[in-house]
């Protein structure tokens, strides 16, 4: 038992500074959470409960009594106690910018994306085509291609990025 206290000792600060840490937002928690920890380790060792690595054991305690509490005090559903506290709450609009200049028709939209991929080789055409629509294994596509698999792989990841730095030049997208 002596041996468990020694234990608990060396682990108390570092399991504040945790609390501190994950519950920064609710400082009149920490404690509380601590001697939870404590209750838990203490149970577990009168009832006899094995434990072979108990700092091991103290932490994943902690995480687990944190993660719960954060969740108890988080929830929404608590934020307000009281009508009167609901009644003084200030109720705050999202700015919502007018993105109507920036709207593109199906045809453009279209026009665009047949104006990238005619970028494209016909390999990597066929490449596309087979792994997105046709939704083939790299494996069956490089039977298709003649290729190496990998070589597939890296060439379809390489055509994706490209595609996409177009499509995010194409439509101003910063």
């Amino acid at each position: 038992m002596s041996d468990m206290l020694k234990i608990w000792d060396e682990c108390r600060d570092s399991i504040y500074k945790l609390c501190k840490i994950k519950l920064s937002s609710f400082p009149d928690t920490w404690e509380e959470v601590v001697s939870d920890v404590y209750s838990a380790f203490s149970d577990a060792v009168k009832k006899g409960t094995e434990i072979s690595f108990p700092k091991a054991w103290i932490y994943k305690t902690a995480n687990n009594i944190i993660a719960q509490k954060y969740k108890e005090l988080s929830d929404r559903r608590n934020f307000f106690t009281d009508i009167d506290a609901f009644s003084d709450a200030k109720i705050i609009i999202p700015f919502t910018p007018d993105y109507t200049d920036r709207l593109y028709s199906d045809e453009e939209i279209e026009r665009i994306a047949d104006n990238i991929l005619s970028e494209c080789t016909e390999e990597e055409q066929l490449l596309l085509r087979l792994f997105y629509k046709e939704k083939k294994s790299y494996k069956e596509i490089a039977l298709v291609l003649n290729k190496a698999e990998n070589t597939v792989r890296q060439q379809n990841f390489r055509l994706t990025r490209r595609i996409k730095k177009r499509i995010f030049e194409e439509f101003d997208c910063t």
